[in-house]
């Protein structure tokens, strides 16, 4: 009887974490290069940079943010932008979420701190939104 009842409380806990995991906003990448948080793009990767494809590069962010909007608690002023090589790169604390190189900013007319500070204030805006949602 002991065994039953500790079996159906860890099926219980198991569906209710996996309940849980699939309300959680996740970022989305896009075949267009497109990086989505709660159905708004909140940046546009345009070309390869550091060794990487333009997919590989949205999916990098796509996992970084994903494990921003799932592991704890959002507070949009650790979102910030910083010189990183030759390009600046937009960090949530100490970790890296994207970086915005020199090609991207002048596709978008700007410079490279230009665009990462345009990126960072998307984040800012759009995470705490679709953190909202997830609430009950």
């Amino acid at each position: 009887m002991r065994r039953t009842y500790v079996l159906i409380t860890v099926l219980a806990v198991s569906m209710i974490a996996m309940l849980l995991a699939l309300l959680a906003p996740r970022a989305m990448a896009d075949p267009n290069g497109e990086v989505i948080i709660g159905q708004q793009v909140i940046l546009r990767v345009r070309y390869p940079a550091g060794g990487m494809s333009i997919d590989a590069r949205v999916d990098n962010i796509t996992s970084r943010l994903n494990r921003l909007l799932g592991s704890r608690a959002f507070d949009p002023s650790l979102i910030t932008v910083h010189r990183y090589g030759s390009d600046y790169g937009i960090m949530y604390g100490d970790d890296l979420i994207v970086t915005a190189d020199a090609k991207t900013a002048a596709f978008n007319m700007t410079t490279p701190e230009g665009l990462a500070n345009i990126w960072a204030e998307n984040l800012k805006r759009v995470i705490p939104l679709a953190k909202a949602r997830m609430r009950p």
